[in-house]
């Protein structure tokens, strides 16, 4: 069976010195079962590439290891959070650490981690429910652009389009499930637009889907904040604006990959992130 080497290798550190505390603290057990489970899951899914009529029962087999790869992926997922200032590469670690701490093989730690992430991630099924869809496939994302996979991730989202894609998200004029999903899903759908970059057409498609959304922010905002109490608008309000941030992050990188302009592209990117987190973070 051909085993995803960044699985095997990441998986297995928590009896041989891995990267963080909270690896070490695994189950072994579990992690075993974990890997097995990934290994089971993609052979399941060569399987049906190929036809298989025995697919549907690995994947139904495969299907009950599923708690033992969540188990261990919520252990990645928090070790990466932790460790997340090393993604910088000597930004913020560097002056974090300025203690001797060897910032460079943190940073490749936290590479390591965010593959062995990707690897159980791209095993997983896709969630059916939205916003589940939505968080599952943008940690995939940060797990490939902090683990070096970016090539995986634009061949993962091309091999199960139907299933990452949202039906008609950036498409209409509103899905009757509120603003803020609207923003989400529009701001979702072109992102995948950006990362798959089939085309320059779909570049552009991704600037329409924000456009879009920016038109329909004066149609729709005022309204969602009032359905909430006067006391209870802040929070929404401050969704809001994390999404348009977001959402206006996206808009760059279409337009700087379509034309290469703007110029400074990279600090208008630091700005609006950062003021996504900022305001996600007070919401």
């Amino acid at each position: 069976m051909a085993v995803d080497a960044a699985a095997s290798q990441g998986i297995e550190q928590g009896a041989a010195g891995a990267p963080h505390p909270l690896i070490d603290t695994l189950d072994e057990s579990r992690s075993r079962a974990a890997l097995e489970g990934v290994c089971g899951l993609k052979l399941d899914r060569m399987r049906a590439e190929r036809g298989d009529d025995d697919a549907a029962r690995g994947a139904a087999a495969g299907a009950s290891g599923l708690d033992d790869i969540e188990y261990v992926a919520e252990a990645y997922e928090l070790a990466a959070i932790d460790m997340w200032r090393y993604a910088t590469r000597g930004g913020l670690g560097a002056v974090a650490d300025a203690g001797g701490v060897d910032v460079a093989r943190r940073a490749g730690d936290l590479e390591s981690l965010c593959r062995t992430s990707f690897a159980m991630l791209e095993a997983c099924p896709v969630p059916d429910e939205p916003i589940q869809k939505i968080c599952h496939v943008l940690l995939m994302f940060s797990y490939a652009y902090v683990g070096e996979r970016g090539e995986a991730m634009r061949r993962y989202l091309n091999e199960r389009h139907h299933e990452v894609s949202l039906p008609e998200a950036g498409e209409k004029e509103g899905s009757g499930r509120g603003w803020e999903y609207d923003m989400l899903a529009g701001t979702y759908a072109a992102l995948l637009c950006v990362i798959r970059k089939r085309d320059m057409a779909e570049l552009e498609r991704a600037r329409d889907m924000i456009a879009r959304l920016r038109r329909m922010q004066g149609l729709h905002e005022q309204a969602h904040l009032e359905s909430f109490a006067p006391e209870h608008r802040l929070g929404p309000a401050r969704r809001l604006a994390s999404l348009y941030h977001l959402a206006k992050c996206v808009e760059l990188l279409a337009e700087f990959m379509e034309t290469g302009a703007p110029g400074g592209v990279e600090q208008m990117l630091d700005f609006h992130f950062d003021e996504a987190l900022a305001h996600g973070g007070d919401a």
